[in-house]
């Protein structure tokens, strides 16, 4: 065919290649934490409930939780207030055992990032239908009330419980951090979507540099 090139051609965009290939990594492409290396994807409750039953033993306890969630303008005591509206009377400290009375609780001896709100508390049974649906719904409800967030902590005996996070939205669960989700246009050197915020993909940054105004 008819070629019209500029000072931009490649043989990938001269082939038409590189459309394909910026398909390829959006499509089949996974996205790694940079700071734990863990996957990043947007998890489900199906997604949950199969690392549940990729990890526990039969007979293993655990809780259903989520991670309290402060919203603007809202107090501990308001938040404290809201959630015993919603029904919810328990919560668990993060990497503990131990179940307290929310209402027993004085929020602001507490601090809020390890204060875990309790859904559920349950045992693992394979192949048990029912228990499936349960935590199937008990993590919808973590899901919803803790802003797209929910915590499984595994009873280890006397030791202390192991906590695994989960999260509706494309970040990585573990550190919260937020990626964009893979998309052609992010694979394109024409599009600044996805560029280096700094520089905007050019490599480098308009500054001053004192030496040379001075």
């Amino acid at each position: 065919k008819t070629m019209t090139r500029n000072p931009r051609s490649t043989v990938g965009t001269t082939t038409e290649i590189y459309d394909y290939l910026r398909l390829l990594f959006a499509r089949v492409g996974h996205t790694y934490c940079v700071r734990c290396g863990r996957l990043v994807r947007k998890d489900s409750p199906r997604t949950v409930l199969e690392s549940i039953a990729a990890r526990a033993q039969d007979g293993q306890k655990f809780y259903i939780l989520f991670p309290m969630h402060r919203h603007e303008k809202r107090s501990l005591d308001d938040e404290w207030d809201n959630l015993r509206s919603q029904g919810f009377s328990r919560i668990v400290m993060s990497g503990e055992e131990r179940i307290l009375d929310l209402s027993e609780e004085n929020p602001k001896q507490l601090d809020p990032s390890q204060i875990r709100i309790l859904v559920d508390r349950l045992v693992w049974r394979a192949n048990d239908e029912a228990l499936a649906s349960r935590i199937a719904d008990s993590i919808e409800s973590a899901f919803n009330e803790g802003a797209g967030r929910a915590i499984i902590a595994y009873l280890e005996g006397d030791g202390p419980t192991q906590e695994e996070k989960f999260s509706e939205h494309f970040e990585c669960a573990t550190d919260g951090l937020p990626y964009e989700e893979p998309e052609p246009r992010l694979f394109s050197f024409n599009n600044p979507f996805g560029a280096c915020p700094e520089c905007q993909g050019f490599g480098r940054a308009m500054g001053i540099d004192p030496d040379l105004v001075i």
